[in-house]
């Protein structure tokens, strides 16, 4: 996973950079050591932190994805009755769907054979 880079604060590149270019801490000296030390650890938990919350995020999308499904489903079944209901009616008409299409806007037509062909 890669370090966040907006939120209006330098990155963490630009802050080991200025922290080496700090004349209260001179080049080599311990406490640079310990502070590097000290800034790793800490964007360590902080990384590890944010991908807990990912993992959290990502199990509720996929339980989501799964009750979704579920209600789906349930409507597919609510609707199937009124949909064989409506193709016995269709079937009794004669050259239905030619008038159907022929009287359809020809604008409309392309747009509505696009949408069926990408589902």
């Amino acid at each position: 996973m890669s370090a966040p880079t907006s939120g209006g604060g330098p990155s963490p590149r630009k802050m080991k950079k200025l922290d080496a270019e700090d004349p209260a801490v001179p080049p080599g000296s311990d406490s640079e050591d310990e502070n590097n030390e000290e800034y790793d650890e800490d964007n360590q938990k902080n990384y590890k932190d944010i991908n807990s919350i990912e993992c959290d995020i990502y199990a509720l999308d996929v339980q989501l994805s799964r009750e979704v499904l579920k209600v789906q489903e349930k409507y597919s079944k609510l609707r199937k009755p009124h949909f064989d209901r409506r193709n016995v009616i269709i079937e009794k008409i004669n050259n239905f769907w030619i008038t159907a299409v022929s009287v359809t806007p020809k604008y409309i037509l392309p747009m509505k054979l696009s949408i069926q062909l990408h589902k």
